[in-house]
């Protein structure tokens, strides 16, 4: 999850829950572009990393896997 930051240094993880499959589902927040924290935002990884940009994947994935 930190690879897909701006700043992963800054990365402030909560919330995070793991699912039978070991999916780990939370929440990250990290300094953008403009240096300021963006707001907590779900990610989800799986052997791949996802934060949520707003789609409809992602919200399908969330659905899914992180109840």
């Amino acid at each position: 999850v930190k690879g897909l930051l701006k700043d992963p240094s800054s990365a402030d993880f909560s919330g995070e829950k793991v699912n039978s499959n070991s999916v780990v589902c939370g929440y990250v927040n990290a300094k953008n572009s403009l240096v300021a924290y963006s707001g907590k935002d779900r990610y989800i990884f799986n052997g791949a990393a996802y934060i949520d940009d707003g789609s409809g994947d992602f919200a399908s994935m969330w659905a899914s896997l992180c109840k």
